[in-house]
């Protein structure tokens, strides 16, 4: 779809504006510069605009540490920054499908549709007015137009890369309105340019209207509508400006009821993806403030909603675990930012303090009913013993085959934590990122939990809550779950049953600690292979029969026991990726080594159990552990302490 100069002049601007009549009529004369310069000139009646001037700033991506002031002296020259890796395009001509990464890792060519470098441009011509600034900008810009024609009706993720939907939000939301205001009176832009930008402009918005993804029910339809929804404050002289903003106001407001759960999880699961659609909802509010427009009270109640994620997840270092496609999140950093929009919160004053003013939560352990999660901890210091089990429903989007994955941070210390993700590629580390094989929990016959197999995407999850149990006293915390959706590409049909038992006072000489029980039952009455691994940071580790031990830097101690001998593989490539904590980057390197312990047994009703003994420095103590016909025995010294399944203590209740 190219738009003529014909549609333009007469269907996308405002013709009840004189102004823009007039150029409507001095295009249909054929006085095509003359049409343009009035065009332009009417744009620098109303730019630079000050409500554009206000907006939040855009963040450019990593650069290396290069300064943003040598990072606009490299645009000049032809070089790029995407995702990190730097590229020079030789005599300055961009090319911008181009990919020169050695594994054509496809978000360098995503994120250069960002156009981060045109900020770049930009922000230096703000701090000097340097026309070389300005014209290097004016080629960028014209050649992404000329090179990008947007498609006529594909979905959201059509028209690769410089058409996506995700990135055409991006674009519209943060970056062309800041080159509008900034380049507006500026002699190396030409008329020419303005009618062109001002064509794509239009383009986005058909494009952002008629082929966004809410059908997805996912980030990305948040990001586009942010962008939507700033043409239609930014730009009232265009035709379509009123429909654009009422669409993306219609829709965001849907999908914050859509995709939010009553316990503030995003249906994603993820939390980074989770602090992204807080930050577009927030940066809605703003805008329309700015423009004198009311905020919807959904997206203010939504986005409190969401913020209490935060708190409930937080580990004693005030960072939530990773989650599915996400790295941990800085709880100090959201809670200020959620502070400064509800100040009457104590609690969030609490957390964005730091825990020096506000009022610490009133529970301790919590659980997240319709995300599925469990959090054991014994208080809110950062001292305290914290634990986490994933007994939810699979996310949305960005997922990992991981659910049971157990986390544990004691001592100041993350002693079991999620291994994290890797780039969005097809390479053998995403695999392994995304798989059961690198998270805290069990696999079949080797191989990963699937749930992707029957994933349906775009089906809203119902709002019920997971089906999982726990129980909270003052002797004892427990988490239960399982997976039987099967494991492998032909569903293998096994189930998984994890039961979690934190001993809140310890027993006999042993400080708290915690027990887990895993059982595999087969529903195929086949015997198969069942294992149980634990996923640990690159630190020393040595066993001994049936203990592993490992010292992290802190000075702090963990004793793994089971009743099976283990297995400790690290840095493994072949037969199968295993033992890896993924490193970021599109260039080719090795990743950091990281031990994983499991241990396996073969059966058609397999059990396990282990514990985890965390220690805040050397400790003599020992323990063993064995199961039983009807429970299990822990031995601690000359002690033994005998449990039944059956004990009421441990007894759950559905969440």
């Amino acid at each position: 779809m190219r738009l003529s100069d014909k549609d333009f002049y007469e269907k996308v601007l405002d013709l009840s504006i004189p102004e823009l009549k007039k150029a409507g009529e001095l295009f249909a004369e054929g006085k095509n510069a003359e049409a343009e310069k009035t065009f332009a000139d009417f744009l620098r009646t109303r730019f630079p605009d000050e409500k554009i001037a206000s907006f939040p700033r855009a963040g450019i991506e990593g650069t290396g540490g290069v300064s943003e002031e040598e990072y606009a002296d490299q645009v000049l020259e032809g070089y790029v920054y995407s995702i990190g890796y730097k590229h020079k395009f030789e005599n300055g001509i961009i090319d911008w499908k181009h990919n020169p990464t050695f594994n054509k890792y496809v978000e360098f060519s995503f994120h250069l549709q960002y156009h981060s470098e045109l900020l770049v441009l930009a922000r230096a011509y703000e701090r000097t007015g340097d026309e070389k600034y300005a014209a290097r900008y004016n080629y960028m810009l014209s050649s992404w137009i000329e090179q990008a024609e947007c498609p006529e009706n594909e979905g959201g993720g059509g028209g690769r890369p410089l058409w996506r939907t995700l990135e055409a939000g991006v674009r519209m939301s943060t970056r062309w309105p800041t080159f509008i205001n900034v380049f507006i009176n500026s002699p190396s832009v030409p008329d020419r340019t303005w009618v062109d930008m001002f064509k794509s402009i239009w383009e986005h918005g058909h494009r952002l209207t008629q082929n966004n993804t809410q059908r997805s029910h996912n980030n990305w339809v948040i990001t586009e509508m942010v962008g939507l929804s700033t043409m239609g404050l930014c730009y009232p002289f265009m035709a379509d400006a009123e429909n654009w903003l009422g669409t993306a106001l219609r829709i965001l407001t849907e999908e914050i009821n859509t995709q939010v759960y009553p316990d503030g999880m995003q249906i994603e699961l993820t939390t980074g993806y989770h602090g992204g659609i807080i930050g577009n909802y927030m940066r809605m509010k703003t805008l329309l403030e700015t423009f004198g427009k009311e905020v919807p009270a959904d997206f203010i109640n939504g986005v409190r909603t969401m913020y209490s994620m935060y708190i409930q997840l937080s580990k004693p270092n005030l960072k939530t675990p990773g989650l599915n496609d996400s790295a941990e999140a800085d709880v100090v950093r959201a809670m200020t930012n959620a502070h400064g929009y509800f100040p009457d919160d104590e609690t969030f004053r609490y957390f964005a303090t730091s825990r020096v003013e506000g009022v610490p939560p009133s529970y301790t352990s919590c659980v997240l009913p319709y995300g599925g999660f469990t959090v054991i901890r014994t208080d809110w210091s950062k001292d305290a013993i914290w634990a986490f089990l994933d007994a939810g429903p699979e996310g949305q989007a960005h997922q990992h085959e991981d659910k049971l994955a157990f986390q544990l941070y004691a001592y100041g210390t993350d002693m079991l934590a999620d291994t994290g993700t890797y780039a969005y590629d097809t390479s053998d580390m995403r695999k392994y990122a995304v798989g059961t094989r690198s998270h805290s929990t069990g696999m079949v016959d080797g191989e990963n939990q699937n749930r992707m197999k029957t994933h349906k995407y775009g089906v809203i999850p119902e709002r019920i809550h997971a089906d999982f149990s726990y129980a909270f006293g003052d002797e004892y915390e427990i988490a239960e779950g399982y997976f039987d959706q099967g494991y492998g590409d032909e569903l293998i049909d096994v189930k998984h049953s994890r039961k979690v038992i934190f001993f809140k006072k310890g027993l006999g000489s042993l400080p708290p600690f915690f027990l887990l029980l895993d059982r595999f039952e087969s529903r195929d009455e086949k015997e198969h292979d069942c294992e149980v691994s634990f996923q640990l940071p690159y630190v020393p580790v040595s066993a001994f029969e049936h203990c592993v031990k490992a010292n992290y830097r802190s000075g702090a101690v963990m004793k793994m026991i089971s009743d099976k001998y283990p297995k400790i593989q690290i840095g493994q490539y072949a037969p199968k990726y295993i033992g890896w904590k993924p490193i970021h980057g599109p260039k080719e390197h090795e990743h950091s080594p990281a031990p994983v312990v499991s241990y396996t047994k073969r059966g058609v009703d397999t059990r396990f159990a282990t514990l985890l003994l965390p220690f805040g420095e050397e400790s003599e103590i020992t323990a063993s552990v064995s199961l039983t016909d009807g429970g299990f025995e822990i031995a601690v010294g000359e002690q033994t302490f005998t449990f039944d399944y059956a004990d009421e203590r441990f007894a759950t209740e559905k969440a």
